[in-house]
């Protein structure tokens, strides 16, 4: 069996979140039509994160764990240890859309880019969406103002 590079790492950094931090994986691993590595660095939680350590490691994840040193620090941490051609930093208590690393990729890959960035939707405590910048919405338009086209790396 042939290992392929991941076409993207998803680094979740956490501290204390537990249950978020489960869901925040989950939906790293809904991702479809991309090959996706999960890395979770836990920043110095003081509680019991077992339960996280084993959900990401039985799931073919990568757990970490690190003295509390801040959230810059864990995003850090995750990217030294990640093997995608891309890479996305999703916070603990955020969820991503199954298509979404797949839109951003494909957009970014289009427009001949080597970084990208997106929209999110804020929902309220039953899904229902009450704010944001969604991509699903605006998807060109959120695209070109937030990463502008004359900037190339």
């Amino acid at each position: 069996m042939v290992n392929r590079m991941p076409d993207i790492s998803i680094v979740i950094p956490f501290y204390e979140r537990f249950e978020l931090t489960i869901l925040a994986v989950a939906s790293a691993w809904m991702q479809r039509n991309v090959e996706t590595e999960v890395i979770v660095v836990d920043d110095g939680s003081t509680g019991d994160s077992s339960l996280v350590e084993t959900y990401v490691t039985r799931g073919g994840g990568i757990f970490m764990r690190q003295p509390h040193r801040g959230i810059a620090v864990a995003r850090n941490t995750g990217l030294a240890a990640a093997s995608g051609r891309w890479v996305t930093f999703v916070d603990s208590d955020d969820l991503l859309y199954p298509l979404k690393s797949f839109r951003q990729i494909e957009a970014a890959m289009h427009e001949e880019r080597v970084w990208s960035c997106s929209g999110f939707d804020l929902l309220a405590e039953r899904g229902e969406r009450i704010g944001g910048d969604s991509l699903s919405t605006t998807r060109d338009a959120f695209w070109r103002s937030s990463c502008p086209s004359d900037r190339r790396l």
